[in-house]
């Protein structure tokens, strides 16, 4: 035996041996249990059924008495059974070997034990139970295997359970068939290892426990997904999005009535889109579809009818009511005739999306006769803006590319005169703008970029130049064509409007200020603003009632999901509707949040906030977790999100958000700082507020920092690794690591840059192009970076990532690549979508942790 190999032999044993040291054995001593209960065979057991099959004993302890076996007993806990028993829950210790249940004196019995174990990082857990009764062991809910076999108790046999966990707090339940004939003493014990290569991981049970956030908690529930008040404001519809890891999805859209909030309708799955109220009553419209072809109908929920509006159309997209309900105007797409040549020459720079040649049309609809008229017709597209008050004119817009000049798309604005037929050209210029009409049909109120109209809406304290997506406010009077722009000096970003003609005075607008989504209300005679004082961080959707000072909104909160509120404009009263998943999350423990702000190189105030564990102890060290985006649009203080904060804290870090220069909501020095930045100012921030956290908080680890981001935020990440050394672990998910090849090649690279890049091109401004590419400077990446990223993402092309990891490779860098098979920008596939989100978690154990064993769990070492 040579030298070599018998060091070899010596290593192997000692990794041997150090991997078993780090097993962590714990017994389990505190069961919280139920009194047994009698439980029968059915009639005709001995009678074989259609497949030939008797019903044995062992099918009993298989049957669900309980559907929902993902509960959290403690003890004291009562269920009501059946037959007038009831399952009560009580504290056993054990005393000697094993607890020991009480048996009725009954032939067949059931009994449930239950424990709570904690497990701080992943790890793959054996479970021995000892035990003579058949029985199934669930771990959250989940069957993970069963015992159907019993045995006297002088002949226990052991029973192993095996389950790979993520680190939180989980219920074990047992439930357990006894049979008086086969066994005289009913006795349960449990033995547990955790087997980590690593580490000795801290594993603890209880008989109650506290419950952080997990994946199942992101990905499944309730969610709303829409909501509206009917004009009356005596009805109200609410669309549910539910997911419960089990099944597809499925929508339901229940209608309500305000009064007691009673349902009196309910909708399922995709039978009905396009819902909206009628003008008049209480009446909803919907669309659904026959065949190929899709019907418009009318239900009127004061007789409980529902009458046809339309059939027998084809292609329908969308249709609006006129405000006096007598008739509708239908948006109609008309596919291109299909060439089957294999080639296509583009016919300019949009011509590789997908959709560019479809066109859309708008129709009349009488709803009297039931008349459909032509409106537009060409090779260009007609999409309606709005209908005025009396129903007399039509306001519709051609949003048509040209290449000429940024942005590079012009709109034209027509209003339709139905009694004369006369078409008015209202404005034919570069950009685009949603218009509607005010309440008297004199007016039009606007929102669209700053510079829209010039400099009129334009509020810079230097030259620079404004950003695009800051989207403005202007009032344009259609008797002499003049513009006033109502939100220059208002620093919040418009994302949409209702004048509502119930209160002519008021323009009510949802906002993106700051982090936070709010409503607020404009005052058309002395020109100011007012916050209203709704119940969440983040408003997503709003609708107010024609005839009733009423607002129905919904939203979410830093830990709270979302919630439907009623809002009395008059009172200023919020009453609570709808909180769908109060029950769902109601065991769950969120840590604390605080907001922590700091001042740039350049004296501008750097908002941000900051996510605590559950569990936090201030003496205790943290990694930290940095978040941003440093795009245009602000990180918001919603809850969940595909970057769930409050999940990465229940993992056990310290995650901090900031909200980096560029982003809109702040103002439009604020938003124009993004323009031709391309990173240099944000990255300074990035690194400036991330060691000034870690010196102001002393229970963070600095030399365990990780940053992520996504798009934008991705091409962020990128730059950092080039930028700095303080990031132990980079997470790059769909990043630009090449300006130049993402401004050419994503679907909407050369639009995004022409504000990002205003008036600069490769050839131009080389740079900007290169200087400020990760790309170009991949040598100096020092730290470990992961790059995710979908293969079909059209925004931001694969080969971003693809290029990057190159570049890395050949460096003989740090690197890893995941990439997500059929997936575009956002990963939505639901099951693709809990492995991409475990990756990223698995990757910071892995690099701040120094915890592997799931990231090689999740991609064990191969060869190929």
């Amino acid at each position: 035996m040579n030298l070599r190999y018998c060091l070899f032999l010596i290593f192997s044993l000692f990794v041997l041996n150090l991997s078993a040291q780090n097993n962590t054995e714990l017994r389990i001593e505190n069961f919280i249990v139920t009194n047994p209960v009698e439980v029968n065979l059915p009639l005709f057991a001995d009678v074989e059924s259609i497949d030939g099959k008797t019903f044995e004993e062992a099918d009993l302890i298989k049957y669900k008495y309980l559907e929902n076996i993902n509960f959290r007993p403690e003890a004291g806990d009562e269920l009501e059974w059946s037959n007038f028993q009831f399952l009560r829950w009580n504290k056993k210790v054990i005393r000697e070997v094993s607890i020991k249940l009480k048996p009725l004196n009954k032939p067949l019995q059931i009994a449930y034990a239950c424990f709570y174990i904690e497990n701080t990082e992943w790890t793959n857990l054996e479970m021995n139970f000892n035990s003579g009764q058949m029985m199934e062991v669930f771990i959250d809910g989940e069957l993970i295997k069963g015992k159907y076999s019993s045995e006297k108790e002088n002949d226990e046999k052991e029973f192993k359970v095996i389950k790979d966990l993520e680190a939180n707090n989980h219920v074990v339940m047992i439930k357990m068939l006894y049979n008086s004939k086969e066994n005289e003493e009913w006795t349960l014990n449990c033995n547990i290892i955790a087997k980590n290569t690593l580490n000795n991981i801290n594993l603890v049970s209880s008989d109650q426990a506290d419950f952080y956030m997990d994946i199942d908690h992101l990905m499944n529930g309730i969610d709303i997904q829409e909501a509206k008040i009917a004009p009356s404001g005596d009805y109200y519809f609410v669309k549910y999005k539910i997911q419960d890891g089990k099944s597809e999805s499925q929508i339901i859209t229940d209608v309500r009535k305000v009064a007691d909030n009673q349902s009196v309708q309910l909708f399922y799955g995709s039978e009905v889109s396009a819902l909206q109220w009628s003008p008049k009553g209480s009446k909803l419209s919907y669309i659904t579809k026959m065949g190929q072809k899709s019907w418009i109908w009318e239900y009127n929920f004061e007789d409980g009818k529902k009458y046809p509006l339309a059939t027998d159309l084809s292609e329908i997209s969308y249709f609006q009511w006129s405000p006096n309900g007598e008739f509708l105007v239908l948006t109609i797409m008309e596919k291109p005739k299909k060439d089957n040549s294999g080639l296509k020459q583009l016919q300019g720079m949009p011509d590789h999306w997908p959709w560019y040649r479809m066109r859309s049309n708008i129709y009349l609809l009488d709803i009297l006769s039931g008349i459909k008229t032509p409106l537009t017709h060409g090779y260009q597209s007609n999409q309606l803006q709005d209908i005025s008050p009396n129903g007399r004119f039509i306001l519709f817009a051609q949003n048509m590319y040209d290449e000429t000049e940024r942005p590079y798309s012009k709109q034209v604005m027509m209003q339709y005169d139905r009694r004369t037929q006369k078409l008015d050209t209202l404005w034919n210029k570069f950009g685009s703008g949603n218009v509607s009409y005010s309440p008297n049909g004199t007016q039009l109120l606007i929102t669209a970029g700053p510079a829209f109209f010039g400099d009129l809406g334009v509020n810079l304290s230097e030259s620079n130049i404004p950003n695009d997506y800051d989207n403005q406010a202007y009032i344009y009077t259609l008797k002499d064509k003049s513009v006033e722009a109502i939100s220059r000096g208002f620093n919040p970003n418009i994302l949409g409007s209702n004048w509502n003609a119930s209160d002519p005075d008021h323009i009510y607008f949802n906002v993106s200020d700051r982090t936070y989504m709010n409503m607020y209300r404009y005052s058309i005679l002395d020109k100011s603003y007012d916050l209203l004082t709704l119940n969440c961080d983040v408003v997503n959707s709003t609708s107010l009632a024609k005839d009733k000072p009423s607002l129905l909104y919904y939203g979410s909160s830093i830990s709270t999901p979302k919630q439907l509120f009623l809002y009395d404009i008059v009172l200023a009263k919020n009453t609570l509707l709808e909180y769908p998943e109060q029950h769902f999350f109601e065991d769950i423990v969120f840590g604390e949040n605080e907001d922590w702000n700091f001042t740039n190189a350049e004296g501008v105030e750097i908002e941000g906030r900051i996510y605590y564990p559950p569990n936090f102890d201030k003496d205790d060290k943290y990694p930290l977790i940095v978040y941003y985006y440093g795009g245009t649009s602000p990180v918001e203080r919603n809850f969940r999100g595909r970057y769930p904060k409050n999940l990465f804290a229940a993992n056990g870090y310290i995650v901090y958000v900031l909200q980096p220069s560029g982003a809109t909501g702040y103002g439009q020095d604020f938003s124009a700082m993004h323009v031709n930045n391309w990173g240099q100012t944000v990255a300074a921030e990035i690194i400036k507020g991330s060691k000034e956290v870690c010196r102001s908080h002393t229970f963070i680890d600095s030399t365990k920092v990780g940053c992520m981001g996504a798009s934008y935020g991705g091409f962020m990440t990128m730059y950092l690794s080039t930028q700095t050394d303080f990031f132990a672990a980079h997470i790059s998910h769909a990043g630009i690591s090449s300006i130049s090849s993402y401004w050419g090649e994503g679907y909407w690279g050369y639009l995004y840059s022409q504000v990002a890049s205003a008036n600069n091109f490769p050839w131009n401004n080389k740079e900007l192009y290169v200087e400020q590419s990760p790309l170009f400077h991949a040598d100096k990446v020092s730290s470990p970076i992961l790059l995710l990223h979908g293969n079909n993402d059209t925004n931001v092309p694969p080969g971003e990532s693809r290029q990057f990891y190159t570049a890395l490779k050949l460096l003989k860098k740090d690197v890893e690549l995941i990439e997500i098979d059929k997936q575009d920008h956002h990963i939505k596939d639901y099951q693709k979508r809990i492995l991409w989100q475990k990756t990223i978690l698995a990757y910071f154990d892995k690099n701040l942790k120094k915890q592997s064993d799931w990231w090689y769990h999740l991609y064990p070492k191969k060869k190929y």
